[in-house]
């Protein structure tokens, strides 16, 4: 999926990232769960996570979430744990720079066991771990001394290792290639 590729979601769904991105009373997180038509069904608040209720399962499965991420990082573990448990749409981080997305391949979401496996996999993986100490040398720090750039592509780096592993479809794209009239 190319970066502008990540803008192809309904008008809606922009309208409310544009929102959520430029609201200064917005807290630290906020979800809205679309439909895949755009409509907005519901919106969810938290302080370092919004924990979507399992009693929604049928109400969420299906659906577009899209969150805000103020530490302009892209996705945690915890938001593809719960894309895979929801079987989302589309799972959207929004950060003041760019816009994630991660969708699930052919092959439909890995059940969550699997999912926590293969995270937990990747991020002991020699091949993250060979990654991260690249990363860290360019920005010349240590680990857990690095500058938010530095953060952010190695979750980068950690986001497209577990989408190859789980069959599942990473993009990002910037706010730029975003249609003028939805930024």
């Amino acid at each position: 999926m190319t970066g502008t590729a990540v803008f192809r979601v309904p008008a809606s769904v922009l309208r409310y990232e544009h929102n959520i991105l430029h609201d200064s009373h917005c807290p630290q997180e906020v979800a809205g769960i679309f439909t895949p038509a755009g409509v907005l069904r519901y919106e969810f608040f938290g302080d370092d996570f919004v924990y979507l209720p399992e009693s929604e399962y049928g109400e969420i499965s299906g659906c577009i979430i899209t969150h805000l991420h103020r530490s302009g990082y892209p996705f945690s573990s915890h938001d593809i744990l719960e894309s895979s448990r929801f079987m989302v749409h589309e799972m959207r981080v929004v950060t003041s720079t760019t816009v994630y997305s991660l969708k699930a391949g052919t092959g439909g979401w890995p059940d969550p066991v699997v999912t926590a496996a293969v995270l937990r996999d990747v991020m002991q993986s020699g091949i993250f771990r060979w990654h991260a100490y690249h990363i860290r040398k360019q920005f010349l720090c240590h680990p857990g001394s690095c500058p938010s750039g530095a953060v952010c592509l190695m979750r980068e780096t950690f986001l497209r290792l577990c989408a190859g592993a789980l069959g599942l479809v990473f993009a990002r794209g910037s706010w730029s290639e975003c249609p003028r009239k939805y930024r």
